[in-house]
């Protein structure tokens, strides 16, 4: 038996990392390893990606903390829960691999496998790491202890540096990158939605999840643009769920009247016919990649200053950030430049083809095979320099552990009568 653990973001949503823990997994189920996955979230079986409700298992409301945070007794908690989620006869598996996402989850990672005497390799999916719940910098020694031990990865040539930023020097090379690929995000479907709209001059589309730093520069742009054109019409669509953007929606686009806006919510997988009807995409990472192969012009939208990088494989290389020497501009001038100059034409189209799904999951085990050989593990339970959380913090974090539903109720019955 072979065991694979995979510490993700929450399942229920459709996002970058979703997928790519949904494809994953099935490759690895085919090929004869036992999956499990663990999640900050809720055990709910209403995954958008149907395949990951599986694994709901895995959710664990604590996996939001990091590890040092919490008091050993909730510690213990958390890893007996997560115990009677791996196979009864795990300690006789021929090898244990643990692939952990993000910063928190790395320290998860880590806590389990040094339990469990695994494997543990961080791929990470993080396209940020300083700000907001972003905890890099705080485990800034952790994060050197897994990169000497080869058991660091990104996802770009320079997600090494950006995660050292200010604290040591790395090389900017392929030696630690790896490709979380979304196998078939695209696929010959019929999809009404897609179906009933309409036909009008240009037709705009923003595929990602709707939270993106980036977004409200999008919208900003794309309001800028239906200015400009009063003249024509113009239909922008959002795919992936938009209610967070809602407001902003109506404040910057509903006045245009030549501007029609349509959420389509999650679509999985993405139909092939929306992208026949589609001017030009807006995206990000992956879902700028899977665009651009569609033979449609993908503006990228850079994730680390949210302004347009140009349009993939035709000025630019990268689906991420930008590039050296090429200037960027807002989302109003990158539509300006597709739709009407048409400048990027200009360059000849030379993105790479796509490398088959089960090829690239099956690289990604030479990381394991690469990595430092004596298994070494950091102490994320005691780090001083975290403080540990309060008793009422402690009340609510034993609640979330033990009584998940009685939690959600308590917090739903806050938010209705406003307490």
């Amino acid at each position: 038996m072979k065991l694979y653990i995979i510490f993700t973001l929450d399942i229920h949503p459709i996002g970058g990392m979703q997928l790519y823990t949904a494809g994953k997994a099935d490759y690895l189920k085919r090929n004869g390893w036992k999956v499990v996955v663990f999640y900050p979230g809720s055990n709910d079986e209403n995954c958008a990606v149907t395949s990951l409700n599986r694994y709901v298992e895995g959710g664990n409301l604590l996996l939001d903390y990091r590890p040092a945070q919490l008091p050993k007794y909730l510690q213990n908690g958390v890893y007996h829960q997560m115990k009677k989620c791996l196979p009864e006869d795990y300690e006789q598996a021929e090898c244990i691999y643990v692939e952990t996402q993000s910063d928190v989850t790395a320290l998860w990672g880590e806590f389990l496998a040094k339990r469990i005497s695994a494997r543990h390799i961080c791929f990470n999916c993080n396209e940020l790491f300083r700000g907001v719940k972003k905890y890099y910098e705080e485990n800034i020694e952790f994060f050197k202890f897994k990169y000497a031990r080869r058991e660091l990865l990104g996802l770009h040539t320079d997600t090494l540096q950006k995660i050292f930023d200010g604290y040591m020097t790395v090389p900017c090379d392929s030696e630690f990158l790896f490709d979380a690929v979304e196998p078939g995000p695209i696929q010959d479907v019929n999809s009404e939605f897609v179906n009933q709209l309409p036909k009008y001059d240009w037709t705009i589309v923003y595929i990602g999840r709707a939270e993106k730093r980036y977004v409200e520069n999008i919208i900003e742009g794309v309001s800028e643009f239906a200015q400009l054109h009063s003249d024509k019409e113009i239909q922008f669509i959002m795919v992936g769920n938009a209610d967070c953007r809602r407001n902003l929606i109506a404040e910057k686009l509903d006045k245009f009247s030549n501007l029609h806006v349509e959420l389509a919510g999650d679509m999985v997988p993405i139909p092939k016919s929306l992208y026949k009807k589609t001017d030009v995409v807006i995206a990000g990472a992956v879902c700028a990649e899977i665009s651009a192969r569609e033979s449609v012009p993908t503006i990228v939208a850079d994730c680390e200053n949210y302004l347009s990088c140009g349009v993939l494989g035709y000025t630019t290389m990268n689906s991420m950030y930008h590039e050296e020497g090429y200037k960027q501009t807002g989302f109003g001038e990158a539509l300006e430049d597709v739709l009407v100059n048409k400048t990027y034409l200009q360059h000849e189209y030379a993105f790479p083809e796509a490398i088959s799904p089960d090829q690239i999951f099956e690289s990604h085990f030479s990381f394991f095979d690469g990595a430092e050989k004596k298994k070494e593990y950091y102490d994320v339970e005691d780090q001083s320099d975290i403080k540990k959380i309060g008793l009422t913090e402690s009340a609510k974090a034993f609640l979330k552990l033990y009584n998940p539903k009685l939690f959600f109720d308590m917090y739903e019955i806050k938010k209705r009568f406003h307490l």
